[in-house]
């Protein structure tokens, strides 16, 4: 009753309730508050209560602005809910404010909304609110983890079905009024006798559930968020370690067999592009890292003169093991590429030739291993030679 005694105005304006009504509450109120601090006991309460307002009467209001009524609470409850997600999330929030056109877009014949790109690109040159966009998307917050299983409350403002907007309505001053404006505030304009006055809350309410659900869901910015995950775990790799090839190696691994783990949802169909687009992926960070070396040798000529003398040079052991670096030809994306691999003759075949690698555990000179095939075939050794593609 607290709600609606505090905006009898607004319900008398908007006609839902008479001024002899509104006047029957308000005295029906204060003998709540009087029997609450004590001033009269339950029994005489009620009775005064109800010579105040009859049952009719009540019954008359409560059809007249129940529906009103579970709007506003319906709406202060989600209000109040995304109010506990971690702040450290407020930059994603924003992101998916700014950018919640093509985010809300679907995929189109040819793929990904094309609007897509800019908001892609603008991730990649923001790998903070990338990397909180990403825990999000693996649902690493109480309240994404609420909004995607589509409970209370925001089962009460979002259908089960609704994918996406009609159309997005929302500016990121509400990321603000999330962590500022208080719950009365809030009620005040819920119950508002200014139709857009109620109605911009509960759009921004809406618009901004629906965002956050398109990154769990099955839509178009979930795909591009998986692959550039695919992309900084990658670029960990390279980051790891001065040997490339190591890297390339636990990359391909990765894709191979992990993929899979990682994203145990993916169709058939999506796990071919993935690992399609994630060679790319191995391919282009190879290249940037290389590149990036390659300024810091030219900036630091003594530091890079030792990476690439770590790099290029072959251990003593691995000189007498027979070890060598060739150019192997290699299919990356499509395309047949030339790259530098550690390669040794095979002790059973010396007509055969390995690629192979130090073992990180025994320091071992061991076969780089061919993934994939029947899962009961047993990994091979990945030879290289005439002929032969990897």
């Amino acid at each position: 009753m607290g709600d609606l005694v505090a905006n009898l105005d607004n319900y008398i304006s908007l006609g839902r309730i008479t001024q002899e009504d509104a006047d029957r509450l308000r005295k029906a109120h204060q003998v709540d508050q009087a029997v609450r601090s004590g001033k009269i006991d339950g029994e005489k309460g009620s009775k005064i209560r109800n010579s105040i307002l009859s049952r009719t009467a009540r019954d008359r209001i409560e059809r007249h602005t129940k529906e009103a009524l579970d709007y506003a609470v319906a709406y202060l409850q989600v209000f109040e809910a995304l109010g506990r997600m971690d702040p450290r999330f407020d930059g994603a929030l924003r992101f998916l404010v700014r950018h919640g056109d093509p985010i809300n877009e679907d995929f189109t014949e040819s793929g990904a909304p094309a609007g897509l790109g800019p908001v892609v690109e603008a991730l990649m040159l923001d790998p903070d609110v990338l990397r909180l966009l990403i825990d999000m998307m693996d649902r690493k917050e109480a309240e994404v983890r609420m909004i995607a299983a589509r409970l209370p409350p925001y089962s009460l403002i979002v259908k089960r079905d609704q994918g996406r907007l009609k159309r997005v309505a929302i500016d990121e001053d509400f990321i603000t009024q999330i962590r500022e404006m208080s719950s009365e505030d809030l009620s005040s304009l819920l119950h508002s006798g200014d139709r857009k006055q109620r109605a911009r809350p509960a759009a921004a309410m809406t618009s901004l559930t629906v965002l956050i659900n398109r990154l769990i869901k099955a839509t178009p910015i979930r795909k591009e968020l998986r692959m550039l995950k695919i992309n900084l775990i990658i670029e960990e790799f390279y980051h790891a370690t001065n040997d490339v090839e190591q890297a390339r190696q636990r990359a391909q691994e990765f894709l191979s067999s992990r993929l899979k783990i990682l994203y145990p949802d993916l169709s058939p169909e999506d796990t071919e592009e993935l690992q399609r687009r994630g060679e790319e992926i191995v391919q282009r960070v190879e290249e940037k890292v290389l590149a990036e070396r390659a300024a810091r040798k030219k900036a630091d000529p003594p530091a890079a003169e030792s990476i690439e003398e770590e790099e290029e040079t072959l251990s003593d052991e691995e000189k007498k093991r027979g070890v060598q670096i060739q150019r192997v030809s290699v299919r990356i994306a499509g395309r047949i590429r030339q790259i530098r691999y550690r390669i040794m003759q095979d002790p059973e075949d010396a007509e055969k030739f390995f690629i192979c690698r130090k073992d990180p555990d025994s320091d071992e000179i061991v076969p780089v291993l061919r993934r994939g095939g029947a899962a009961l075939r047993p990994a091979r050794p990945r030879y290289v030679g005439t002929g032969v593609s990897l």
